[in-house]
């Protein structure tokens, strides 16, 4: 029987591009391994000027470096982001300010992928090594609590990204090397075809109109201009989502996650650390996983943790075996594949 694996990844999966939710050694300064609002805090736009020209933009690079700064001292005031973002949403209900985080949210990942160039080097080789031929292969699926989009990226190098134009009511659309949600064609519903599933949404999507998204990171968005123009005239909130807001998202699609992950055997976990704020979904999820009998073992791929606490955060059977792969220089590929 081929093995049917699944990957999960956390914000330690993008680690060598993009901070973690919070800083590692963060005693020291800088620390060890900087944490979101550090680098919130600390990321300078300027250096985005480079030539005479870029200079009418100055008014927009200060905006989203006091908006950054603004979020990092939050940020730090309740210990994260995340923590942050739930005293809104307690608060003032999802309100406007909840909303205005995400755009800020949304527009730093934008700013650190397109314009800074951030890559996590180790996803590409990855791809390479699981691939045979230019098509993502279907015993493969990833689940990923990332906003970014860096395997979306690191798959460009091989196969296209997804495009679409809209032109008055309609649109032309061109899909992507393989097959992700949320994306960018209005008429999706082969839930069934799913490789990969970012469970909170992706940063630098809008939806501009009636007929649906689009995505910062199609070609004629690609420049300081472009970029900019687009953030500031797009709102980027409505395609984050955090777990705790139990809005129609997550209910929604739950229903798509079942379907990608049935019969999995095995489950590949890239640096994550499976946070308080996540846990009902994630319960489901491995819920799910042990229903059918398939599901055998995890690798669980972390310098420090082993694994060994999800037997009891998510009471799984003795059966299961927990393999801990402390290396992280490259994602890890189970000798089962």
């Amino acid at each position: 029987m081929v093995e049917k694996i699944l990957y999960f990844f956390g914000a330690g999966a993008s680690a060598q591009a993009l901070p973690l939710a919070k800083s590692v050694g963060s005693k020291s300064s800088p620390p060890e391994i900087p944490g979101l609002a550090y680098d919130l805090k600390n990321i300078n736009l300027n250096q985005l000027i480079v030539e005479e020209s870029d200079k009418k933009y100055q008014h927009l690079i200060d905006n989203y470096q006091d908006k950054f700064n603004q979020l990092a001292i939050k940020a730090d005031e309740f210990g994260d982001v995340d923590s942050y973002a739930k005293y809104l949403h307690l608060m003032h209900s999802g309100g406007q300010e909840l909303q205005e985080l995400k755009r800020t949210l949304s527009a730093y990942f934008s700013i650190k992928q397109m314009l800074l160039n951030a890559r996590d080097k180790r996803y590409l080789p990855w791809l390479v090594s699981i691939m045979n031929r230019k098509i993502f292969p279907e015993n493969v699926k990833i689940l990923s609590w990332n906003y970014d989009f860096q395997v979306e990226l690191a798959s460009s190098k091989i196969g296209n990204l997804e495009d679409i134009d809209h032109r008055g009511t309609s649109f032309t659309y061109s899909p992507s090397m393989f097959s992700y949600y949320p994306n960018l064609d209005p008429t999706f519903s082969d839930y069934s075809s799913l490789s990969l599933i970012h469970l909170n949404g992706i940063a630098g999507f809008a939806k501009i109109d009636q007929l649906g998204n689009a995505s910062i990171f199609q070609k004629k968005y690609d420049g300081i201009e472009p970029t900019l123009l687009f953030l500031n005239q797009n709102d980027l909130q409505s395609n984050l989502h955090f777990a705790w807001e139990k809005n129609n998202y997550h209910s929604s699609l739950m229903t798509h996650i079942k379907k990608m992950i049935d019969k999995t055997t095995i489950l590949v976990v890239i640096g994550y650390s499976f946070p308080f704020f996540n846990r009902e979904v994630d319960k489901e999820i491995f819920t799910e996983l042990i229903r059918d009998g398939f599901f055998r073992k995890i690798y669980y791929q972390d310098p420090v943790l082993n694994g060994q606490q999800l037997r009891s955060q998510f009471s799984l059977p003795d059966y299961l075996e927990i393999v801990h792969i402390q290396n992280k220089d490259n994602f890890y590929i189970p000798f089962e594949y």
